[in-house]
Parts: structure tokens; C-alpha cells; sequence
């Protein structure tokens, strides 16, 4: 189900899907509805009547983190007690044999991370914005060594408050 909604609004809103393209892409936009801009470290995306959606992002590294704003004042990405509302977890995995006794190889796990949000209009952005990064994330895989399998990349709704 989750599938079919996310693949229905990426057909429905393609200049939303444009802009967030944009900001995770550090982009400007500066026309249409939905507008970026680039804000200290942040790219913030603009929607009519929504608060600001403010990313700070080093892709080299997979750090992404993403806060919904009323004001004007940018996040603080050091303080843990103003939590992301959209992050990505990074976490390695050893695959073992049938039997569990040897190593066979490694695999890294991107997990994309979104809290729930009583909203369901900044909900579903959320949603929107979280695969356009897996999408990201995935096509930024461009080779894996031979000790390790493909990495996997993961969508999750963070629903503990």
C-alpha cells in the first residue's frame, strides 16, 4: 500500500518531486510553487502554506537531516534534543554461511528514516522526500568491493515521538 500512494504522488505532484530533486541535489529553484534555496548549510524547500522544510546534507559521507520550521532560525544539527524529522541511519551487516560459523561477507544498510506527523499533508511530503533519497542514495551506489554484497536501502516511519 505504502508503495502505490508514494508511486501515485510521484505521478500526481511531479514539480514537488522536481523540487526536492533539487534541494537533495543542492539546487536552487527559484520559480514555480515550490521553491529551494540555499541557506547557510541548508537547502530549504518552500511549499505554499506549509512551514519550511530545511535539509542539511553531506553526501559524500550519507549524513542527511531534515526539520520542518516555522521560523527563520536554521537548526542546530549538533543538538541531539532537536531531532530530525527525516535522517538516515547507517548500520553494517555481517552475512554469515547456512550454519553461522564463518564470515561470507558484509553489507551496509541505509535506512532512510521519517517520524510520523499528525499532518497528513506534511506526512505524505515526508514520504515523498524520503524515497526521492533512497532514490538517491541507490543511484550514488557505484561499486561494491568483492567482500561485500550490495547495500541495501531502506524506507522506515519513525512513529515513536
Amino acid at each position: 500500500m505504502y508503495q502505490t500512494k508514494t508511486s501515485e504522488l510521484i505521478n500526481n505532484l511531479p514539480g514537488l518531486v522536481l523540487a526536492i530533486n533539487k534541494m537533495l541535489d543542492q539546487q536552487e529553484k527559484d520559480f514555480g510553487c515550490f521553491q529551494v534555496k540555499k541557506e547557510s548549510d541548508f537547502y530549504s524547500l518552500y511549499i505554499p502554506s506549509f512551514p519550511s522544510f530545511k535539509l542539511y546534507q553531506n553526501p559524500r559521507n550519507h549524513v542527511y537531516k531534515g526539520y520542518w520550521q516555522t521560523s527563520d532560525i536554521l537548526p542546530d544539527i549538533k543538538d541531539r534534543s532537536n531531532k530530525p524529522q527525516i535522517y538516515l541511519k547507517k548500520k553494517p551487516k555481517q552475512v554469515t554461511d547456512s550454519k553461522n560459523i564463518r564470515l561470507v561477507k558484509k553489507q551496509r544498510i541505509y535506512e532512510v528514516m521519517y517520524q510520523y506527523d499528525p499532518s497528513p499533508e506534511i506526512r505524505l511530503v515526508n514520504q515523498l522526500i524520503a524515497t526521492c533519497l533512497k532514490e538517491k542514495i541507490v543511484a550514488s551506489i557505484s561499486s561494491v568491493a568483492a567482500n561485500e554484497i550490495v547495500p541495501l536501502v531502506l524506507i522506515t516511519e519513525d512513529i515513536a515521538q
